[in-house]
């Protein structure tokens, strides 16, 4: 328990200043004087649960906190013991409030650091690993060229559904497939956002407003790709065999498979299983918006192809440039179609509809097993019922059909209607 004093005057503060005993000196009010060395230290000292406490207080300076400065802040001390509040608590809850103010300002620092141009380069990093090079390039040119200008240094908590659709706006009406593609990417950014705790909605998903805000515009007409009578095929194949040059093997293998040309061209060594004799295109890779992977039965002509193609190409793309190991460009087996003097009349995506002309009219596979085999989605709720799993023997039984067929083997060329059940 602390003895109460009476207060110390000036003067005898100052004797006890060239005195010097080093000692905690009472100067009455609860305010010490604690002298140790050449400190001269203002402490306040009181008792709570008949425990004494010491609050310390600035030291002893001539000028600037003299006797009267300590007995100052001694006095608003014991006003707050009069009140029931404990000093010691009231310096720890400010000490908290400061902190809690510098935390809260620096995630606010945070979130106006995370642009849209940081948030997007750290989704399109995250799925790097697994997208193919030119997908990646898609993205930074889509991304670079629309949506940066607008919003790229804004950070993505200040961003607004007005802003995307200033983004939007100029290429609605004349590119319909390049805006929807572009606001499905700035969908996936904000959702990446929201995922980093930056935001907690996603501005581009405002679809309906969007489209309200908008011009009216025409739904995008079904595409029919110029394709080559599946008759015809086995002449075309015996025609492109006798080319040497990549984008020729190329067309090959996406003729043989009935795949996409970008699937064909970021096909990467990795992706097969020769002994299984099964191809497996990521899911991020297909030309269409899918969940799986798609898996490809391996044909005997596209296992010889492929085993031939090791002897070639070294890179991690079987259809690689030589020179740099990156994939073909795009229109490299257009311009070859060109070449060969087929312009305007077919197109390398053609060659499936090709495919599947010849499957519904000379055989009798179901048309799932055809649509599975061009890794289709399947919108009947019946089909999606029927379909179990990847019917793997029967797409290969038909791949090996068609193979053979395009390839001109012996036993099936003009004997394609025997297939067709009896």
């Amino acid at each position: 328990m602390l003895r109460m004093v009476d207060k110390v005057t000036q003067k005898g503060f100052e004797k006890i200043l060239r005195e010097g005993v080093q000692k905690p000196h009472n100067l009455g009010d609860k305010l010490y004087l604690v002298i140790n060395g050449k400190s001269r230290d203002f402490s306040f000292r009181y008792t709570k649960n008949k425990i004494t406490r010491k609050y310390s207080l600035k030291p002893y300076h001539a000028k600037t906190n003299t006797l009267a400065d300590a007995r100052k802040r001694a006095l608003e001390l014991n006003a707050m013991l009069a009140q029931g509040l404990d000093p010691h608590e009231e310096k720890q809850f400010k000490i908290d409030l400061k902190f809690e103010a510098k935390q809260q300002k620096l995630a606010a620092e945070q979130v106006k650091a995370n642009t849209f141009v940081v948030v997007a380069e750290n989704y399109m990093a995250s799925k790097r690993a697994k997208w193919a090079d030119k997908t990646t390039q898609s993205w930074e040119n889509t991304l670079k060229t629309y949506a940066y200008p607008v919003i790229g240094d804004m950070a993505v908590v200040d961003i607004s559904k007005f802003d995307i659709e200033r983004i939007v706006r100029p290429i609605w009406i004349s590119k319909p497939d390049l805006s929807t593609k572009l606001l499905q990417r700035i969908r996936r950014v904000f959702s990446r956002a929201i995922y980093l705790g930056l935001i907690t909605s996603n501005p581009a998903m405002h679809r309906d407003n969007l489209e309200d805000a908008l011009d009216y515009r025409d739904k995008p007409k079904a595409k029919h790709w110029n394709a080559l009578d599946y008759k015809l095929l086995p002449d075309f194949m015996s025609e492109l065999l006798r080319k040497d040059e990549m984008a020729a093997k190329a067309l090959q293998f996406c003729v043989l498979n009935a795949t996409r040309t970008s699937e064909t061209l970021g096909a990467r060594w990795e992706e097969f299983d020769m002994d299984q004799a099964i191809w497996t295109i990521p899911c991020d890779r297909l030309g269409i918006k899918n969940d799986d992977d798609h898996e490809i039965p391996l044909t005997d002509q596209a296992l010889k192809f492929l085993s031939e193609m090791k002897d070639i190409q070294s890179g991690k793309y079987v259809f690689g440039n030589l020179n740099t190991g990156k994939p073909l460009s795009n229109g490299a087996m257009l311009m070859l179609i060109r070449r060969m003097g087929y312009s305007g009349k077919i197109t390398v995506h053609g060659f499936r509809s090709s495919f599947r002309d010849f499957i519904a009219e000379e055989t009798d596979f179901s048309n799932i097993v055809a649509e599975m085999a061009l890794a289709h989605s399947i919108k009947s709720a019946s089909e999606r019922a029927y379909r179990r799993g990847k019917l793997l023997k029967r797409r290969a039984k038909m791949m090996q059909f068609y193979a053979d067929y395009v390839m001109g083997v012996d036993s099936q060329v003009g004997k394609i209607l025997e297939f067709k059940k009896k």
